[in-house]
């Protein structure tokens, strides 16, 4: 089926973006050869509880050995090398699954649809990995990564965002074993504990929808809240632009109480951020000064003077440093030297490359529909269904 071109406009001076066309469907693409998803939910930890009101079938990975588990809670540890149940070595990587179909397995606080894998991972650490349908992942990401109580076309939008950063990042951790892992360095996900039959609507609304550009899943980022405007990753990760991931203005989302935020910092704690990361050298904090923005006012680059000398890096390697959830966004509106300190104020909360999950919000509020909704965040792109043979 052939795309209804839509309009890329850039920033528009008053408040009223340009009209943009609903995507359409454009074939289907095969990205995976496979119908689960693997994702870290707990990785390199010394000890884990598990548990399951169903009785278990327990596979051990390398022999291929079958047991039946009875229903109850059982402490892992890792001694040696060796994986224990309490005191009893059972050896190996064990899959374990609900005898009983539907039913769920907890480990700590929380409970997974599908299969769970334990496995020694080293040092006395072990992984836990749940095994899963792609939807069923994705109704544990959606509670997460949205608000259960916003419009459902919000919701929808979010789906086949979470949806393709998933097909596009499959590979991410293969070297460890799984696909994804559970928190925000991938997406979050909770596992069937925050399910919410509003995100469960909207997962399957949008069944098997990704996002693709040139044929291919996209790199389908998003973030809290722009702060007005959208932003490259150039500007973001120092990694070349993409062209459905282009600046854009975003008049949504206001109301957000982080909308406009500001925090100040002590020059030690600063210091120790930055040495921690390896981004300065020295022991005083001499000055910090934005040197180059982003179409959205982003600070691209920042220079900062210590005793030891001058260090330019990256505005969101900055942020990450100083915590992200102290240092909201790179999109400064001011940064005043204090005494022994320094004040922020800026707006937004995250990088700000994509969507804007306020953004979508007010869209959706305003009668646009997640098909809407997904071409203005993510220019020149086309619907297509992800085929897993």
């Amino acid at each position: 089926m052939t795309a209804i071109a839509f309009a890329v406009a850039g920033c528009r001076p008053h408040n009223t973006p340009a009209t943009h066309a609903p995507l359409e469907f454009k074939g289907e693409t095969t990205i995976a050869p496979q119908d689960n998803v693997r994702i870290g939910v707990r990785t390199d930890v010394s000890e884990v509880t598990i548990s399951s009101e169903s009785d278990l079938i327990a596979k051990e990975a390398k022999s291929g050995t079958l047991e039946r588990w009875p229903a109850k809670s059982r402490h892992f540890t890792v001694s040696k090398g060796i994986l224990r149940i309490g005191e009893k070595a059972v050896s190996g990587s064990w899959r374990l699954s609900p005898a009983d179909a539907g039913a769920t397995i907890t480990v700590g606080n929380y409970f997974y649809r599908g299969t769970i894998i334990i496995k020694p991972t080293g040092d006395g650490k072990l992984t836990v990995i749940n095994e899963c349908d792609i939807d069923d992942y994705l109704k544990g990401v959606l509670p997460r990564e949205a608000v259960p109580t916003w419009h459902e076309e919000a919701l929808k939008a979010q789906a086949v965002a979470s949806r393709t950063y998933l097909a596009s990042h499959l590979a991410r951790h293969t070297e460890h074993g799984y696909d994804l892992c559970s928190d925000v360095h991938c997406q979050v996900y909770g596992g069937a504990t925050k399910e919410h039959p509003r995100c469960n609507a909207a997962v399957d609304a949008t069944k098997g929808q990704i996002l693709i550009f040139d044929g291919k899943p996209i790199g389908a980022f998003f973030s809290a809240n722009c702060g007005g405007f959208t932003e490259g990753i150039q500007v973001v990760w120092g990694t070349p632009d993409r062209p459905y991931l282009r600046s854009r203005r975003c008049t949504w989302g206001t109301e957000a109480r982080w909308y406009e935020w500001r925090l100040t910092t002590n020059n030690t704690e600063m210091m120790n951020a930055l040495r921690a990361k390896g981004l300065v050298k020295g022991n005083e904090l001499r000055s910090i000064s934005v040197t180059k923005k982003g179409p959205s006012g982003r600070a691209a680059t920042m220079a900062v003077l210590t005793d030891a000398g001058t260090f330019t890096m990256l505005g969101n390697d900055f942020r990450i440093a100083l915590h992200p959830e102290k240092i909201r966004s790179t999109l400064f509106t001011k940064i005043a030297k204090l005494q022994g300190g320094y004040l922020f104020t800026g707006r937004g909360w995250g990088h700000g490359v994509g969507m804007c999950q306020w953004g979508a919000k007010g869209q959706a509020e305003q009668g646009k529909e997640y098909r809407e909704i997904l071409a203005y965040y993510y220019q020149e792109t086309n619907l297509a269904i992800w085929s897993r043979q």
